[in-house]
């Protein structure tokens, strides 16, 4: 069996972490637009074919869930067809696909977590969209991992966490949202994740393909996770004290729906792969401890 992965998505949150990851495989990583066009069939199997990987994870994806909304076609071309065009690519050359989807599938009515066996009913474009990507792997009976995560964070630009510190820091105004759940997810923990599913490969075999949820534990609030930020950025000298302002989710009218509950079990994965999500709480603390190390350096 190749040791050689390729991760598709270069520039994204989960494939800076999966960049500086400890790696026991040769990892080779490409910019989606830049390097490669995912939608475009014919040079994903011409990579795919060049390279032969054992491994193809794929990070890339359209996640501007209002604007998807208005731009199906892109969503859609981005998290299904692309994917078709991987799970062709790794049917030529024998390739396993770990994919990453989205609580989104769920139309987060339930009262409890959700598992994997739970039925899916998407409610936006973008979940639908991550949806049929999910499910293509299984009809072209390609091998697959697809870990389902929620609200991934991380110290880079464009993460939800920089977002949060960019206002604290300007003093603008901070709310959260109440009575939504979700399930805040280190970047880093996910790529350490697949690093590790993608060492087991080769002994855990058949019996761990299919679908997985992997988020931080527990499920939170919006508002507490961002009260959370706040407070510990605060602490650790990134940005000044300030309050969170609770709210409502009905106070902020989107054109996408979200999941009122984003919560995922996580125990298949741990049952099956042997790994469990950090507590949100200490990937947080040690994404901010990244952070302030960075602002040291910086300075």
């Amino acid at each position: 069996m190749s040791r050689t992965a390729l991760v598709l998505g270069k520039g994204s949150q989960l494939a800076r972490e999966l960049a500086i990851a400890p790696w026991p495989w040769d990892v080779t990583p490409f910019y989606v637009g830049r390097e490669i066009d995912i939608e475009n069939q014919d040079l994903v199997i011409s990579l795919v074919r060049s390279l032969q990987p054992a491994v193809i994870i794929n990070t890339a994806a359209y996640t501007a869930v209002d604007k998807a909304e208005s731009e199906p076609d892109a969503a859609f071309a981005a998290n299904f067809e692309a994917v078709v065009n991987i799970g062709k690519a790794a049917g030529i050359v024998g390739a396993t696909v770990i994919h990453i989807s989205t609580d989104y599938v769920f139309d987060g009515v339930a009262d409890a977590p959700y598992t994997e066996a739970d039925a899916v009913n998407p409610q936006s474009v973008y979940g639908r969209s991550k949806w049929a990507g999910e499910s293509v792997l299984g009809a072209l009976g390609v091998p697959h991992v697809v870990l389902r995560t929620s609200t991934i964070f991380s110290p880079y630009e464009r993460s939800l966490l920089n977002r949060v510190l960019v206002r604290q820091r300007l003093r603008h105004d901070l709310a959260g949202v109440t009575d939504r759940s979700i399930c805040p997810t280190s970047a880093a923990d996910l790529a350490n994740a697949i690093v590790a599913i993608t060492a087991a490969l080769p002994r855990v075999g058949a019996a761990g393909h299919g679908v997985f949820h992997f988020a931080g534990q527990p499920a939170t609030s919006v508002f507490d996770f961002i009260a959370a930020v706040v407070e510990r950025a605060a602490q650790l000298g990134l940005a000044p004290p300030q309050r969170v302002r609770p709210t409502a989710a009905a106070e902020w009218p989107a054109a996408a729906p979200r999941p009122r509950n984003g919560a995922l079990d996580c125990t298949k994965v741990e049952r099956i792969w042997g790994i469990r999500p950090q507590p949100w709480r200490t990937a947080l603390d040690v994404c901010l401890q990244r952070m302030t190390k960075q602002t040291t350096v910086a300075a």
